[in-house]
Order: structure tokens, then C-alpha cells, then sequence
């Protein structure tokens, strides 16, 4: 994303413009903002959930935690209502992990310790703030290829300064590059999370069959602030989600599904 933002600055004015790009670059990876983790959960509606109430799950944070080497175990949050959903926000110091009532009642314990080894597996990365950079830079690179548009069309309009086309052409396409990248990003973390996750429980089966139980309810498909909504809201063309197909997941998990997770049944 940086080639093409430094890529659309010397298009629009030469080294110069490469300079501007580099500079806006720089500026936007110490600007970043990092999602704070009691607005990301006030956001989506979540509560904390104490300790007391759910020792179980808070057991199996602290271990993986531990294991991924956080500096802290993320805080548990509630989301109310029936829809899947695993969100994960933060960094190894301070982080928040919000389930809902959904994803609790039809994960069993294996499954479930899948979800939350590949949710911490996020927060160990740092993905929350990995996909807050790209989609700055994102913004960066569309707001530059507007104004390069805007610029060519009053050159054409008001000037006898000719315009080359395929300069013009570039620069009306590096928003789209832009995006393309954003995508294949946020699919290749989706796959490191679960390799970071089987590393964590030395359970690929368990995190498989999670992933399976997801894609075949209604509802299926797991949320999170850094990068889509329901596994059937992914589907389409690869280089256009969100997420990689599950199939995709599940055969770098453990091969080809097979009976170890096909015959799972929903409870």
C-alpha cells in the first residue's frame, strides 16, 4: 500500500510528490489511533462480564494468554442476543474480548477454546491496529487520486496542457489496488490467527469444527471490528472477502474435511 501511495504521488507531481506520499505515509503510521477497548465494546453493545459469572471461560483466557504471552488476560465482554459473534480489540497490554449469547450456546468447550485461542491470537498480533494503519493508508491514497482526478479534469477543462491517459488511468486505479490489498491483508491475518490459534491448543480439529458449526448456521460466521460481518455475507469472489472461505480455513487446519469434523451435530 505504501508502493502505491508513493506510486500516485509521483504521478501527480514527480519527486516531489513522491515526497508528500512519504511524508503523509510516516504521518499516518505515528498517527494511527488504536481502538480503545471500552468504546469498541460500548460500541457493539457489550458488558463486562465479572469473573464470577463465567470462571470457566476466564480459565481458558488466562491460559491462552499465557501461552500467546499477553501482558494481561483480555477482559471478558457480553453481547446480548442470538447472532455468532467473537470481537477482539486491543494489544498484549490492555485488551477486550466480547462473545455473545449465540456463540456460547452453540459452541461446546472444545470449540469454544478454538474461537478463543484465534481471537487472542488477534490481539497478540495486534490485527486491531495492523487493519487500522491500512485503512489510513487507504484513505490517504483515495484522497490523493480524487485530487489527481479533480486536477486533470480542470487541466482539460481550462488549460492547453495535454493530459496523458494512461497516467490519468493509473491514478483512477490506485484506490481500487488500495482495496484489493486492504482485503488480501485481512485474509492472510485470518489464516495466521489460526495457525497462532492450533499453536496455542494444539487442537486444529477443535478450531476446525468451530469453523464448520459457524458456516452452517444462519447466522453463522464469526464478527470482529477488524474485518467483516457473517461468513454467508463473505462469500463471492476470493479476492473480495473479507475472510477466506472456510473450506480454505479448514484445509490448512487439517487437510481435507473429513469425519473428524463433517459429523459434528448442533446443540
Amino acid at each position: 500500500m505504501g508502493l502505491v501511495l508513493g506510486l500516485v504521488g509521483w504521478l501527480l507531481s514527480g519527486p516531489s510528490g513522491l515526497a508528500v506520499a512519504v511524508i503523509a505515509m510516516a504521518v499516518t503510521i505515528v498517527l494511527v489511533p488504536k481502538v480503545p477497548v471500552d468504546l469498541a465494546m460500548r460500541v457493539i453493545g457489550a458488558r463486562p462480564v465479572h469473573p464470577e459469572e463465567a470462571p470457566g471461560l476466564y480459565t481458558i483466557l488466562i491460559e491462552l494468554s499465557e501461552a500467546a504471552g499477553l501482558k494481561a488476560a483480555p477482559i471478558l465482554y457480553r453481547v446480548r442476543g442470538g447472532r455468532i459473534l467473537a470481537v477482539a480489540v486491543g494489544d498484549s497490554s490492555r485488551s477486550a474480548l466480547a462473545l455473545s449469547d449465540g456463540m456460547t450456546v452453540v459452541m461446546d468447550e472444545r470449540e469454544m477454546r478454538g474461537v478463543l485461542a484465534h481471537e487472542i491470537a488477534h490481539i497478540a498480533a495486534e490485527d486491531t491496529t495492523l487493519m487500522n494503519l491500512a485503512a489510513a493508508l487507504g484513505r490517504v491514497i483515495h484522497t490523493l487520486a480524487v485530487f489527481g482526478l479533480i486536477a486533470a479534469v480542470l487541466i482539460v477543462l481550462l488549460t492547453p496542457e495535454p493530459v496523458i491517459p494512461w497516467v490519468v488511468g493509473l491514478i483512477a486505479l490506485a484506490p481500487w489496488a488500495a482495496t484489493l490489498l486492504h482485503l488480501a491483508l485481512m485474509r492472510r491475518r485470518e489464516f495466521a490467527a489460526d495457525a497462532d490459534a492450533v499453536r496455542l491448543t494444539g487442537d486444529a480439529v477443535g478450531l476446525a469444527r468451530a469453523l464448520v458449526k459457524l458456516e452452517t448456521l444462519p447466522t453463522g460466521g464469526l464478527a470482529r471490528l477488524i474485518g467483516g460481518g457473517p461468513g454467508r455475507q463473505r462469500r463471492g469472489l476470493g479476492f473480495l472477502r473479507t475472510h477466506p472461505s472456510t473450506k480454505a480455513r479448514i484445509e490448512r487446519l487439517v487437510g481435507p474435511i473429513s469425519d473428524r469434523v463433517r459429523p459434528m451435530r448442533l446443540h
